[in-house]
């Protein structure tokens, strides 16, 4: 869309390579997810792939920072810096696949992503954010998207699963500990 629109207005087809660049990445990652589902690919290789946008999407955020002035240059600094925080806990989740932590945490930063293309959309032609309000709108983003995630893991866990259940295999652990220093369970070597 981008390519034909710099041709119809007479700009030309790399008008947007930037926002082309982007597209492009996503597009790979969602066709590496499709080969994944049907077994073409390893385990894993559509998260990489997509720590791999994620990082990219930080370098050309914080290129086009570097265009911008006032407040504008912040936003998109501060995209930059989610895109490759996202980028990094994606590959460490990647690297790490029972830190359930890392995958919340992608999914998090994702959200908070979303939510701050809305925010600069909203103040590219309306909505006025001056710089000493753009940081503290991104604050409140990541905020609200924090106090969901908690209240939503707080809402749906199980209280006898997880710490408690490790609670109880210590437990049971200390227990044979205890039994076997004794010389068996009726005390006699």
């Amino acid at each position: 869309m981008e390519m034909i629109g710099g041709i119809l207005y007479s700009t030309g087809p790399f008008h947007q390579i930037l926002h082309e660049c982007l597209y492009l990445s996503y597009f790979i990652v969602a066709i590496t997810a499709l080969l994944e589902s049907h077994s073409r690919l390893p385990l894993d290789t559509w998260r990489t792939a997509l720590a791999v946008a994620l990082l990219l999407e930080g370098i050309l955020f914080n290129a086009h920072a570097n265009m911008q002035e006032g407040y504008e240059k912040i936003e998109h600094q501060l995209m930059s810096l989610c895109s490759i925080s996202n980028g990094l806990v994606a590959l460490y989740s990647v690297r790490n696949p029972k830190d359930i932590f890392a995958y919340v945490s992608t999914f998090g930063l994702m959200v908070v992503q979303g939510l701050w293309f809305y925010v600069i959309a909203f103040t590219y032609k309306g909505l006025v954010l001056t710089m000493h309000t753009v940081t503290p709108a991104f604050s409140i983003v990541c905020m609200g998207v924090w106090a969901v995630a908690t209240g939503a893991s707080a809402w749906g866990r199980d209280k006898d699963t997880e710490s408690s259940l490790e609670r109880q295999e210590y437990k049971k652990v200390m227990s044979d500990i205890d039994i076997s220093s004794r010389g068996g369970e009726d005390g006699i070597i």
